[in-house]
């Protein structure tokens, strides 16, 4: 290991810079002879006999500061830049006139973030030599790292004025390029450096960093596979591939090329906050939460994985930690647009809108141009006509026209829709939730064929001889409630009124049961239902399957109770899972919310979801999806036994509540209790869409809703109707 310097040059020269050289000598050398062997060894990577060479010429030579020059260089090869410094320090000093000198002083004070004295070194270097392209880049890559991205262009202009074709400056003048939002001219100069120089794989890797952030995935996977090919052991290039895949959510994709990042670079914030992301778009809530946490343990004033670990922390319910972490974000950035937000999105979900508020105000005082933070103003209250806060809208039309940025185009056709929708112009407003569909529905890929197919399945494996099967010897926990049905149907306001009895916990929408479900017979994470349930029919082993998802979900699950004997969970997408909850939670109850068909598709289609609802972004896609779950529950109340579950009519329950509370209660054998009327003033969080209209009283303007865009909605409403051919 080398060894830290802590006295003078002296006592430097006296230690080993590299692994304890052996004390060789070298006879019959001249001087220059003695420089060019040394040379020589350091180019084949015999460190430890360059330095005892150079030594050597020091003792015979005590202020050569050729000598002192290359032993800098030799001790940054062996990582040991401060020591190299020091060494290049005293061949200026000996020879000022030497340019090399000068700049690979001031290159290596930049590497350990010197960058006022790596900008004084590369001067003086410019001064000695102003013709030397390399000279200039190296002291543009200074000012660039300093933020001065004004100073770095000059200086990799003049570079590249001296050799139009030095792929360095060409590579770094994309890079201050793209910092300055010229991502046309950053691409340019990136393809230009990969065209010199095609063994020279930054330019590529930097090219598809730029796809990649630019949300245009296909061509930056492009670019970084042939980086890889030039380059198996590059973790930047690995990186950016996850990020493309992470935009495109072929999660599988994405973190095999996160691992491959993390391989190759254990400290690596950037690949721990992808990997992250994905396992929470994968709803594996703690393992991203887990993986957020490594990466900012390892970088603690990493931005984006601080608000990333808070944010998920607020999705599982950890709010005191999570308001923590946007704490420590405002810290590091008192004026970050994503921290306000961020906060004040926790906030709203826990009922306390002037809190949430003034953080979302405060980011639009920040920035009014910001569209993320105006679009959360969209999400935090409800527009009226000639509503003033319409000017703070600015932003989302600004966002409209830039064809760079599809997710804040998305984001912007759905806040200026709402906004419109809510002040009463509905045609408006619903023209910019359809442009907002269409970009929206360009990002991922998704199959109604495949979708009817599956739940067709379903059926195939469920028959009904399996259904009324009574001696799978399941789980017998009484504590689950599953609340289920189409989202946007009514699943939160009726969790929200069961939840607030006291014998009740509301744990909101869990994916538990279905992982479960997908996971039996091979491991987490799989999607494997329900053909592993007809490999388990096959092999004799249903018994042993329903046991072991009913046990798995107690076993996740029952933690979350907080004392109370009952757990709600709303996850909408269960209903595809009634048979087998039926199995193996016998004693479970399940409230499979109705709504008026169109109602409930346009709530959807109407809705910029946070996590897959892939089916909701086309109208005819949309509609069919909801004609094939409206096969299936019909095939789960023809065939499971009467009372499996109850069926509660969302128009009947807004129409009147006590009555059709008190009827759900006493389906789940549950007394009952006035606090399930004022579930509005709950101080549960609360995750769901419709974040302002869970905290009001039950309202009646979403029945009906859809003949306000009824112009808008004939290929919803001949989808839906279409017969299936099975």
């Amino acid at each position: 290991m080398a060894q830290e310097n802590t006295g003078g040059l002296d006592d430097l020269l006296a230690t080993s810079i590299v692994n304890d050289p052996p004390k060789q000598q070298q006879k019959g050398l001249s001087i220059p002879q003695a420089l060019a062997h040394a040379k020589n060894l350091m180019d084949q990577g015999r460190l430890s006999q360059a330095e005892v060479v150079l030594k050597q010429v020091l003792q015979a030579t005590p202020q050569n500061a050729v000598a002192y020059h290359m032993l800098g260089l030799l001790a940054h090869q062996a990582n040991n830049t401060p020591v190299a410094i020091e060494l290049l320090q005293k061949a200026i000093e000996l020879d000022g006139t030497q340019a090399s000198y000068l700049s690979n002083c001031g290159e290596m004070c930049r590497l350990l973030e010197r960058l006022d004295e790596a900008i004084e070194y590369g001067t003086r270097a410019t001064e000695v030599d102003p013709n030397a392209a390399g000279i200039w880049c190296n002291l543009g890559i200074a000012y660039f790292d300093q933020k001065d991205f004004e100073k770095a262009q000059e200086c990799q202009a003049k570079a590249l004025s001296l050799n139009p074709e030095f792929p360095n400056a060409l590579n770094n003048m994309g890079s201050i390029l793209r910092e300055q939002d010229d991502i046309d001219g950053a691409i340019e100069h990136f393809k230009k450096a990969m065209a010199v120089a095609p063994d020279y794989v930054e330019p590529f890797n930097n090219l598809g960093s730029l796809y990649a952030t630019n949300e245009r995935p296909e061509e930056g996977i492009a670019v970084l596979t042939q980086a890889l090919e030039k380059r198996k052991d590059y973790p930047e290039a690995y990186c950016n591939l996850g990020y493309c895949y992470k935009f495109l959510e072929q999660n599988e994709k994405a973190l095999h090329h996160f691992s491959q990042a993390l391989s190759f670079r254990s400290v690596y914030p950037e690949a721990h906050l992808g990997m992250g992301g994905v396992r929470r778009e994968m709803r594996q809530f703690e393992e991203a939460e887990a993986l957020l946490a490594l990466g900012l343990a390892q970088t603690s004033d990493h931005m984006d994985l601080t608000l990333a670990l808070a944010s998920i922390k607020g999705e599982m319910g950890k709010i005191e930690e999570s308001e923590a972490l946007y704490k420590s974000a405002q810290k590091l950035d008192p004026e970050s647009i994503p921290a306000q937000i961020g906060n004040g999105m926790l906030w709203l979900e826990q009922g306390e809108t002037d809190r949430a508020s003034g953080f979302i105000r405060k980011a639009l005082e920040l920035n009014p141009d910001s569209p993320e933070a105006a679009y959360a103003l969209t999400r935090l209250k409800r527009f009226k006509e000639n509503d003033p806060d319409f000017e703070l809208l600015k932003s989302l039309e600004k966002a409209i026209n830039d064809p760079s940025k599809s997710r804040k185009r998305i984001q912007a056709r759905y806040g200026l829709g709402k906004a419109y929708d809510d002040s009463g112009d509905h045609s408006t407003g619903f023209k910019h939730y359809m442009e907002g569909a269409a970009l929206k529905r360009e990002t991922f890929e998704y199959s109604a064929s495949h979708t009817t197919a599956v739940f067709d399945s379903v059926m195939k494996v469920f028959t009904p001889e399996l259904l009324n099967r009574d001696d799978m010897e399941a789980n017998t926990s009484k504590a689950p409630i599953f609340i289920l049905g189409m989202p946007r149907s009514g699943t939160t306001l009726t969790e929200q009124i069961i939840s607030s009895h006291p014998d009740v916990f509301g744990a909101g929408e869990l994916p538990d049961f279905e992982m479960a479900c997908n996971a039996w017979g091979g491991k987490k994470g799989d999607r494997l239902y329900p053909s592993n349930i007809h490999q388990a029919s096959t092999k004799g082993l249903l018994r042993k399957a329903f046991q072991d998802i009913g046990n798995t979900y107690i076993e996740q699950t029952s933690a979350l109770a907080n004392g109370e004997a009952r757990t709600t969970d709303k996850m909408p997408a269960n209903f595809l899972f009634i048979g087998a909850i039926k199995l193996a939670l016998p004693n479970a109850k399940i409230i499979h919310i109705n709504r008026n068909p169109i109602d409930t598709c346009v709530s959807n289609f109407v809705q910029l979801f946070g996590h897959n609802q892939y089916q909701s972004y086309e109208l005819e896609e949309l509609g069919l999806y909801y004609r094939d779950y409206k096969r299936l529950m019909a095939y789960w109340r023809e065939n499971l036994p009467a009372g499996t579950f109850y069926d509660l009519h969302y128009e009947e329950l807004v129409a009147d509540t006590e009555g059709e509370a008190r009827k759900m209660l006493d389906y789940l054998d549950l007394e009952w209790d006035p606090a399930c009327l004022d579930y509005a003033n709950s101080k549960r969080q609360v995750r769901t869409s419709s974040l302002t209209q869970v905290r009001e009283p039950i309202y009646t303007r979403s029945v009906e809703r859809w003949r306000k865009y009824e112009e808008f909605l004939g290929p919803l409403i001949e989808a839906i109707d279409r017969p299936h051919k099975g």
